[in-house]
């Protein structure tokens, strides 16, 4: 059976309200409608998690749709 990353992210949007109380600000990963863990940088999330990347839901905890914002950083990487 193959994770379904889908219906983690209607989990987050379902209870986006209370995991803010909880997470405001951190990045947390999510399997099957569960924090796993909670991290400051997506780094420390993947090293707090046992299972590979792609296997959860990395979300980040914001009011709104900040919260469906990625910004993703490549230092040193120039595209022309």
């Amino acid at each position: 059976m193959s994770y379904d990353i889908d219906k983690d992210a209607e989990w987050y949007s379902e209870h986006q309200d209370e995991l803010l109380q909880k997470y405001d600000g951190k990045i947390i990963a999510v399997r099957n409608g569960a924090v796993l863990a909670a991290g400051i940088d997506v780094a420390d999330l993947a090293s707090r998690v046992d299972l590979p990347v792609g296997e959860y839901l990395i979300q980040t905890c914001l009011f709104g749709n900040q919260a469906n914002t990625v910004h993703i950083y490549t230092p040193g990487l120039v595209s022309t």
